[in-house]
């Protein structure tokens, strides 16, 4: 019993007990009747023969427990095993961090990808073991192409077909300079969006923004039917190193202005500028007629229209090809850096579209190369055919639509390409210098001469060219067979001599199969 004096004791102690104790005790033998207020954990001590006035526990799981000293037990802290909860608790913890890396990881990979597209140049960490990997199939995308489709990187590359630029705020006063020269230019100031373009006066220029560039404007473009347009050509890059680019020749886009564009009013953006809601050419009072009563396509409709004006309408696609050509010449080295992170870049592919407009004079100039162009016809449901067209075409050019193997393994297939369909110049490849070395460049085309890669790449360009349907080869161009026919192979072909080792192989390639079948020129 609790002495009457000590009223005040008893709670204090039962808390400190039960605090220290827990509401076990070290034997079930042992009792314990009261407690000093200076217990345990207070400096204190527990006297024997005092009864908890609490339900005693086992001494196997508690967490304090008595030990012998004397006439004494003190208390002692003791750890539990830890629990199966716990176990659970951890393993969830564990997990959902795991998780959050990874989904971090992913979105890092993601934002790389894309400022490899909208950069002006990708961004690649080394040659890291992560990015040097193989695939079986196609992928459609190719390092380095932000080099092409980057609106300031492209637009202030200096080609004759593009229109003249100056990047900001870098080039402002070269910008002031230049104007103050020509004050009859028109300007625009676009930025990697290629949004919200107007014509603007040089004052109202903002020479102080990052990432945009201000660019001449075509004052006097070509019109149908008192409407400008531009035309979209779909490209097809298939190899880096060496250079193989493709354009879909069976079908072009053309997009017109929704308004007459006289009398000109630079306030009003649709007279100048090829919206989403552009006026498409089934539209066009001139063209209408000839597309859809006769059921030609968009080129073939273009051409018909030009004839009829006596205009020379093959000037046009040749330059526009040249073009292309020449922007990819240009890039090739800045691609060629951007892939050394990959082991093997044969996979890889990729197709943008080059959106062209005609000045009076019918010169060519090149405003942009848009990376995944708009495929969809849901806006212009008669579109559908270009479209599907396209998809087609391209996808069968890479081997996905015509064979059912993917393109990594098309080249193995004897019975579609083998040694003998690439062999080339067998007058070259059976003389006696041929024979006894390896080192001429033509020489490098006999099979006794080519390396597991050349042969490699040979056989994919061969089923390039077969499955090409209604694509066309723009680089290495198109050859004129009587001119390859009087060519001695002792001489260079003209325009080779700037290329680089694999370019003229491929070249020269193309050159014999070309002198072996018509079809091949």
């Amino acid at each position: 019993m609790w002495k009457s004096e000590n009223r005040y004791r008893p709670r204090r102690q039962l808390y400190v007990l039960g605090k220290l104790v827990r509401n076990r005790t070290v034997n079930e033998e042992t009792s314990l009747t009261g407690v000093n207020a200076d217990g345990p954990g207070c400096g204190g001590e527990i006297k024997q023969n005092m009864r908890l006035p609490f339900p005693a526990r086992s001494q196997r799981g508690g967490w304090y427990h008595l030990l012998e000293s004397g006439n004494r037990q003190l208390l002692k802290p003791r750890m539990r095993s830890p629990s199966k909860m716990m176990y659970l608790s951890l393993f969830i913890l564990v997990t959902g961090v795991t998780l959050c890396a990874l989904n971090i990881y992913q979105l890092h990979r993601i934002k790389e990808d894309h400022m490899f597209h909208h950069a002006a140049g990708p961004i690649v960490e080394g040659s890291n073991d992560e990015n040097k990997q193989k695939s079986e199939k196609p992928i459609a995308w190719v390092a380095g192409s932000g080099y092409i489709t980057n609106k300031v990187s492209l637009a202030t590359s200096t080609m004759k077909f593009i229109p003249r630029a100056f990047k900001l705020p870098e080039d402002r006063d070269k910008f002031l300079s230049f104007s103050q020269d020509h004050p009859e230019v028109m300007w625009v100031q676009k930025s990697n969006t290629h949004r919200g373009i107007q014509i603007r006066n040089t004052s109202d220029l903002d020479l102080k923004k990052e990432g945009s560039f201000i660019q001449e404007y075509v004052s006097k473009p070509f019109l149908i039917d008192k409407h400008k347009f531009d035309i979209g050509v779909y490209t097809i890059l298939t190899s880096i190193n060496p250079l193989r680019v493709y354009i879909v020749e069976g079908d072009i886009l053309f997009r017109f202005c929704p308004q007459e564009y006289y009398p000109f009013d630079p306030q009003n953006r649709d007279k100048y500028v090829v919206g989403d809601d552009y006026l498409p050419m089934w539209k066009v009072s001139s063209l209408k007629d000839i597309h859809q009563r006769h059921g030609f396509s968009f080129k073939d409709t273009f051409n018909i229209y030009m004839k009829s004006k006596g205009l020379d309408y093959e000037k046009v696609w040749r330059d526009i090809r040249s073009a292309i050509a020449t922007v990819y010449l240009e890039k090739e080295s800045k691609l060629i850096e951007s892939a050394l992170a990959y082991l093997d870049t044969n996979n890889f592919f990729e197709m943008v579209r080059f959106d062209f407009v005609l000045d009076e004079a019918l010169n060519v100039f090149l405003m942009e190369a848009n990376m995944s162009p708009n495929l969809s016809s849901s806006h212009f449901p008669p579109n559908k055919r270009l479209y599907e067209h396209v998809i087609f075409n391209v996808l069968g050019l890479i081997g996905l639509t015509h064979w059912m193997s993917s393109k990594q393994v098309n080249y193995e297939d004897e019975m579609r390409v083998s040694s003998a369909d690439v062999n080339v110049f067998p007058e070259v490849c059976t003389n006696s210098t041929c024979a006894s070395s390896c080192m001429d460049i033509l020489c490098r085309l006999c099979k006794h001469c080519r390396t597991h890669s050349v042969e490699k790449t040979l056989k994919i360009a061969y089923l390039e060219h077969v499955q090409q349907g209604s694509c066309r080869r723009i680089f290495p161009p198109a050859l004129n067979r009587s001119e390859v026919l009087a060519w001695n192979p002792k001489s260079s072909w003209p325009g080779t001599e700037e290329l680089t080792e694999s370019n003229k192989l491929m070249y020269l390639w193309f050159l014999g199969m070309c002198h072996k079948d018509l079809s091949w020129c």
